[in-house]
């Protein structure tokens, strides 16, 4: 246990430090190059900024994983070149369309090849519907990273936060590598973070969140056949999952086209009301932090009931949406729901 612990430690500082590096000698580049977001009518900053730097992490997470697991174990473990490749690929698509743009219905396509792909590869008999609910779980959580990128160091973060908690808990069932993988994964994120925290300096675009998006899902999948159950990794993710859900049932209910670009997010909504950048990602982080802790008190200890877990998941969801119609309340009282 010490042991897996010290590797897991060895691969977050790794990734994090040469992902800080990396990014850095990205900007530069991305400044010469001419590689920047100019902000439009949808956008939540004022002035360029170099786009796409999530490449970094998603070169560096892996590599770091695969140098600790060579160096320790001499193989890579079962499961991981099902992720490592269908990550990569859905990578390669996103940085495209970051820089050339696909139809919406095209990327959702790849998006449900590559999940179908992964859970064909990895090789684990499940019934069709368990199938399918993975399947949109993937795709679920990778384009809830990608909406959610929309203000300074909120992707990055909760990349942080939850997916360290993924390696905490696998840690907990002392898994022989999950928790290197996913504290690699973690580590990529702070050293993005450094750069990306408000007023971020470098953004990560969809080749960054849409992997950090897919490798936590992935990482819940790999989980949950080695003693972590899926609801753990539902409930951190619950501030994201909670403002693209309600998200999308709001835009349904105004018969609104759900493939159209937008800025009725919650969270763009507290920016659009008033909130600073550091105070929006401040509240879904502290979110965040709180579901991790509920996550590892009660499937990692069982030191809580299940009535105390759904009463203390809610309570940051609440809270986010309150905050959200006193803002809009205040600056305009005749403002929609």
């Amino acid at each position: 246990m010490v042991h897996l612990v010290v590797v897991a430690l060895a691969a977050f500082v790794a990734a994090a430090l040469l992902t800080a590096a990396g990014v850095a000698a990205f900007r530069v580049l991305a400044q010469h190059a001419g590689w920047l977001d100019v902000p439009n009518a949808r956008s939540s900053h004022s002035v360029p900024v170099p786009r796409a730097a999530g490449v970094v992490f998603v070169i560096v997470a892996p590599v770091v994983f695969a140098a600790a697991q060579l160096l320790v174990t001499g193989g890579l473990p079962h499961g991981v070149a099902a992720w490592w490749a269908t990550s990569w690929l859905l990578a390669a698509v996103s940085l495209y369309d970051d820089w050339r743009g696909l139809p919406a219905v095209l990327r959702l396509a790849v998006q449900l090849a590559v999940a179908a792909a992964f859970l064909a590869a990895t090789g684990t008999w499940m019934p069709p519907w368990r199938a399918l609910l993975l399947v949109l779980w993937l795709v679920g959580a990778s384009n809830a990273y990608n909406f959610m990128d929309g203000v300074d160091a909120l992707a990055a973060g909760q990349a942080l936060l939850g997916i360290a908690t993924l390696a905490g808990l696998g840690l907990l069932r002392e898994h022989a590598w999950l928790p290197v993988l996913a504290a690699a994964v973690s580590g990529g994120a702070l050293g993005f973070l450094v750069h990306n925290f408000p007023p971020a300096r470098v953004f990560m675009g969809d080749v960054g969140s849409v992997w950090l998006g897919y490798s936590f899902a992935s990482l819940a999948v790999l989980n949950m056949d080695r003693g972590v159950p899926f609801a753990a990794s539902v409930v951190v993710l619950g501030m994201f999952l909670a403002d693209v859900g309600a998200t999308l049932l709001l835009r349904i209910r105004r018969r609104e086209r759900i493939l159209d670009a937008h800025r009725t997010h919650f969270y763009q909504r507290l920016v659009r009301a008033g909130w600073s950048h550091a105070q929006t990602t401040g509240l879904y982080l502290l979110g965040t932090g709180w579901l991790g802790l509920l996550s590892v008190a009660y499937f990692g200890y069982a030191r809580i009931e299940l009535g105390w877990l759904l009463l203390g998941c809610a309570l940051p969801l609440v809270a986010v949406f309150a905050l959200v119609w006193q803002a809009e309340r205040r600056n305009d009282p005749a403002a929609p729901a």
